[in-house]
């Protein structure tokens, strides 16, 4: 049985420390936007990371992570951003 997960921490900037890196953008890697947040590698390493290589969910977290709640902002940032419709593709993942 594994132990108990503690709280998820709030990271410098508030974010919380899960964001994760999408197995298939880093392997990709076609956009690069030059901002970089810490996140979890596929192969459960930390690393600092291009914002264009987190999964969708991570995505939407860390633009929400300053108090902001736009749709539209959010789909237009994953469009540009190569994922389309952040809020499309969130229904797809199923979080």
């Amino acid at each position: 049985m594994a132990p108990p997960q503690p709280a998820i921490a709030k990271g410098r900037w508030g974010v919380s420390d899960e964001l994760r890196v999408s197995e298939y953008r880093s392997v990709q890697g076609d956009v690069e936007t030059g901002v970089y947040v810490r996140a979890k590698l596929p192969n459960g390493k930390w690393d600092s990371v291009d914002v264009s290589l987190l999964t969708a969910s991570s995505l939407l977290r860390w633009l929400r992570s300053r108090g902001g709640d736009n749709p539209l902002a959010e789909d237009l940032v994953g469009i540009v951003l190569g994922y389309g419709r952040l809020h499309d593709s969130l229904k797809e993942e199923g979080t």
